[in-house]
């Protein structure tokens, strides 16, 4: 892909002749070239797209499918299940190189250019189909955006009066119930996909909330005007229930492990990826306050606990001055 042509991911569709309802959206502070509309994204909408970038796009598209091997699948890498609705369905990742491809139940849904930062869909529906806008905005953005060093977390992140805290945990921990309870300094950003990256100029871990939150209302995540923001904590709630609030530091080796653990889609990375994705969890745990919090699950007890997380959070910033 050309350098002037400042799109940093193309997902185009089998018609790749008819670009004219092109629309730009910026998903994790990168500007994504769609060749069609897509509804689910309405609020991370940009622009309709310049015509140097259409003509760009348009040629890049083109390139990429006189690239495919024909009638020749790339090796296997993950086939397993993952929630669709109510049910669970089977979906494969495919990869050799370059070039790579999702399937959904054996159907090809999209392939993957890394090269040119390209994702064409190929399975019929376009955009209005539910399961190609989950696996194109899901797997393949999050796998595109790996590889250029931004990695998305399953959490929930909250700005507080203390800095900025990312909560993970396994499914039923309770950051979504955490991270919704709002009050007097404790601002929800983000519940379900958080894109995490380094920012070299100003040598911080940072998060995104310009990323679809597919279960919020809107996909629009709260914390969608604030854009980016310095991540000075990481809560990491213990499935256990506790019977009083505890708080416990990470060791270095604990806090690159949760987050290795809860990066979304790393079944699909590949050695290099791997080995990238594990310098960048080793970065993050040293600059970055891991901390494992035990509590009790009492919904009538959410204020308390909020109080005494923030207050946990400014003795940490103390005791670091």
């Amino acid at each position: 892909m050309p350098r002037w042509l400042n799109v940093m991911i193309i997902v185009s569709t089998q018609n790749t002749s008819d670009w004219s309802q092109a629309q730009v959206y910026r998903l994790s502070g990168e500007p994504v070239l769609f060749q069609t509309a897509c509804a689910a994204l309405k609020s991370f909408h940009v622009e309709e797209a310049p015509v140097e970038m259409v003509v760009g796009a348009s040629m890049a598209a083109q390139e990429h499918l006189d690239r495919i091997p024909a009638d020749e699948k790339p090796p296997l890498v993950y086939k397993g299940p993952a929630p669709f609705g109510e049910r669970q369905r089977q979906v494969s990742y495919r990869r050799d190189g370059d070039y790579a491809s999702i399937e959904f139940e054996d159907d090809l849904v999209c392939e993957i250019d890394f090269k040119h930062s390209h994702i064409h869909l190929i399975r019929e529906g376009g955009f209005s189909n539910l399961v190609n806008v989950e696996l194109v905005t899901g797997p393949a953005i999050l796998i595109v955006l790996a590889s250029i060093k931004k990695y998305c977390l399953h959490a929930s992140a909250v700005l507080t009066q203390a800095g900025t805290a990312v909560i993970i945990g396994e499914s039923g921990a309770g950051k979504s119930t955490l991270g919704w309870h709002a009050g007097d300094g404790w601002q929800q950003l983000s519940d379900d996909i958080l894109p995490i990256s380094y920012d070299k100029e100003n040598r911080i871990v940072q998060l995104s909330t310009e990323f679809p939150q597919l279960k919020l209302e809107g996909s629009a995540a709260p914390g969608l005007g604030i854009g980016k923001a310095k991540v000075n904590f990481v809560l990491r709630l213990n499935p256990v229930p506790a019977k009083e609030i505890q708080f416990k530091t990470l060791t270095r080796a604990e806090a690159m492990l949760q987050f290795v653990r809860h990066t979304v889609a790393s079944k699909l990375f590949d050695q290099t990826m791997l080995e990238h994705h594990n310098r960048f969890a080793e970065y993050v745990a040293k600059r970055v306050h891991f901390i494992e919090l035990s509590y009790p699950r009492d919904l009538l007890a959410l204020t308390n606990l909020r109080e005494q997380i923030v207050e946990h959070l400014h003795s940490l910033n103390k005791a670091q001055r």
